[in-house]
């Protein structure tokens, strides 16, 4: 049996497509139980220079930001699968959205980025602390103003819907 060369050397291109592909197409990391089990939320707007550097925004953080805040609310209300209390004491979740303002080399503002960390609940977030779960924070932002603090939710929301349905 002779082998064709063009035939040969196509099977071994798509073997290698599919490798790359398969190697590429990561699913996200499992979400902690922590996570999918909570049910109270305790939310924290906060304003950096700068995207975070570090996993933890805390460092970078400078002020509560009212309007971010306000559109978290209204995000995790809309989703409605936590309570939203006033008490960190009593929270299952802290969940912080940070944001920060990409600015044009003129100065201007282009795009308002916002990103959310949850963190374990009972108390704020130190410095030390590390979040349970972090947002992707290149892939919101809203344009020609601020605040976009409701579309990470949205982001999270996906992923913990999906854990929760998963695991029944």
């Amino acid at each position: 049996m002779r082998i064709n060369r063009a035939n040969f050397s196509s099977a071994l291109a798509l073997t290698g497509v599919f490798f790359v592909a398969t190697a590429h197409s990561e699913e996200p990391a499992a979400l902690p139980e922590k996570i999918v089990a909570a049910r109270t939320a305790y939310l924290e707007a906060a304003t950096a220079n700068q995207q975070p550097k570090t996993a933890n925004p805390m460092s970078e953080a400078t002020d509560n930001k009212p309007v971010a805040q306000a559109e978290l609310a209204k995000a995790v209300r809309k989703w409605g699968r936590f309570e939203i209390i006033e008490e960190v004491s009593n929270a299952d979740l802290v969940l912080v959205v940070v944001e920060w303002e990409d600015h044009h080399r003129w100065g201007n503002t282009i795009v308002c980025r916002d990103q959310l960390f949850v963190f374990d609940g009972g108390s704020l977030p130190s410095e030390k602390s590390t979040p349970l779960w972090k947002g992707d924070p290149k892939k919101w932002g809203k344009f020609g103003g601020c605040s976009g603090a409701g579309e990470p939710v949205k982001e999270f929301s996906k992923l913990v819907d999906k854990a929760a349905k998963a695991s029944r």
